[in-house]
């Protein structure tokens, strides 16, 4: 039987956890009325624009048209969010048996969020959209491309590099033709006492791969200089 101080001591270590997520990520760019200069403010890596949802809450999609599906718990939440709004997007800490959804997607402007599930890749014609065009699996590094030719290379954490054999592309179902695979990247979880027992690691970034979701839906990364 867990006594009431070792229970009001958990949720304490499990607020404190949450609030870390937050952050003052883009706190200084607010104007004196709250809104965000969006005309000079570029995005760092895991961070992401609301541009579409649900009218009843239960979508969200992304400036490169990847969308999540809201645990429907938190869809009440959504309906509150601005077109537009900063999204940090995050590996949910907790596990499974605790919090259903596999991820965060964490409000800046508001300092809530909302759990969902990865439910569709980017569009791969969207300029914003990221694709896979080299996995080096002996070096453990992804290299990316977007659709206005930017590109970038991530070193892959040693513990997930198992999980990137299959990454890259896939055989288009009717010609067989190779498809790159797309990459949406978030930010990976700081130390805490959730993230320290499940999986919290160094690494400033996570990326999530729509087409391997049977496998595996994300690994750590961490951002390099493109040789």
């Amino acid at each position: 039987m867990v006594s009431k101080f070792k229970f009001g001591l958990l949720t304490a270590l499990l607020c404190f956890n949450l609030f870390s997520l937050y952050g003052d990520d883009y706190e200084d760019n607010k104007t004196a009325s709250g809104a965000y200069p969006r005309k000079n403010l570029i995005l760092d890596p895991g961070f992401h624009l609301l541009k579409a949802q649900g009218i009843d809450g239960s979508i969200i999609e992304l400036e490169e048209g990847s969308q999540f599906k809201v645990i429907d718990a938190d869809r009440e939440t959504v309906k509150h969010w601005e077109q537009d709004a900063i999204l940090k997007v995050m590996v949910n800490p907790q596990p499974r048996w605790i919090s259903s959804g596999t991820y965060y997607l964490v409000n800046v402007k508001m300092g809530d969020y909302v759990r969902a599930d990865y439910y569709q890749g980017p569009l791969t014609t969207h300029p914003f959209a990221s694709t896979i065009y080299h996995v080096d699996l002996h070096h453990g590094e992804i290299y990316v491309r977007d659709g206005r030719g930017n590109e970038s290379r991530w070193q892959v954490n040693e513990e997930d590099r198992p999980k990137i054999r299959h990454w890259g592309s896939q055989p288009d179902p009717n010609t067989r033709q190779k498809l790159l695979d797309t990459v949406l990247v978030g930010c990976n979880q700081k130390p805490g006492f959730f993230s320290g027992l499940f999986g919290g690691s160094s690494d400033e970034n996570i990326l999530i791969s729509y087409e391997n979701a049977k496998a595996v839906t994300h690994v750590r990364a961490t951002r390099k200089d493109v040789k």
